[in-house]
């Protein structure tokens, strides 16, 4: 984890491939898991447990690319799941957020200091698609 903060502000930020920013769903590129304000207002929190779904790993402020290649994937090819990586499509079903996939993760570099952080995610070209 690291953090980016101000007088009043601290926000933390989970390295990519660091826990909770391990799962298939979530772009791994600036996964916020708590910011404080004056140093006794918390805000965020983990996704609950109670959902109709199996939990996916939300916690925080994470963002999602909502793009679904998965139909043009047969089942054991890869498939891109921007932010995260190329997931290997194990059914014949459309892709779920909630499942487990089996992943080759796309490098993400991260260029930290005390007042910012820069992430740059590198792209790799799979069923005609890349993104940056």
């Amino acid at each position: 984890m690291f953090e980016i903060k101000s007088d009043r502000l601290r926000v933390e930020i989970a390295h990519p491939n660091e826990v909770p920013n391990i799962t298939t769903r979530f772009d791994r590129a600036g996964f916020i898991t708590e910011i404080v304000l004056d140093g006794v207002h918390r805000f965020c929190a983990s996704e609950p447990n109670n959902l109709s779904h199996p939990s996916s790993g939300g916690r925080g402020l994470c963002s999602e690319y909502v793009f679904d290649v998965s139909a043009e994937a047969k089942i054991g090819e890869p498939f891109p799941k921007f932010g995260v990586g190329l997931l290997n499509k194990f059914e014949d079903a459309p892709y779920k957020f909630w499942e487990r996939y089996d992943a080759e993760q796309y490098n993400i570099r991260v260029e930290d200091s005390k007042d910012g952080a820069r992430f740059i995610t590198e792209p790799r070209l799979c069923m005609g698609y890349a993104i940056s």
